[in-house]
């Protein structure tokens, strides 16, 4: 037990998110049942440049009051770009659109 709280730690402190159990579940559970070569996704292309900055942003595990502070922008707006890429990425939930940005590259965008 001692060593995965540890782990949790590091992850902790270097930035990461690490999920609970249950979403990486289902995130296996996805990813297996997923046909090889089929994306559950309509891509990145489709965003905005504001957009793909919030993805970004989500994927780091920012909350919205975050990514507003980091953006210079208000959490209203935040919000309505975090909603405008769910919509259009067909993302059902914030952990999904952190997920199919990591997939994109998009998790890694801002460096």
């Amino acid at each position: 037990p001692g060593g995965r709280f540890q782990h949790a730690v590091q992850v902790a402190a270097r930035g990461d998110v690490l999920p609970a159990p249950s979403i990486t579940r289902k995130r296996i559970d996805r990813y297996v049942t997923q046909p090889l070569g089929t994306a559950p996704n309509a891509g990145p292309a489709e965003l905005t440049g504001w957009e793909r900055e919030t993805v970004a942003l989500v994927a780091r595990g920012l909350s919205d009051d975050e990514i507003a502070d980091r953006m210079v922008i208000s959490p209203m707006t935040a919000r309505t770009h975090t909603n405008r890429a769910t919509t259009k990425l067909r993302a059902c939930d914030r952990t999904r659109l952190a997920d199919d940005a990591h997939e994109s590259g998009l998790g890694t965008s801002l460096g």
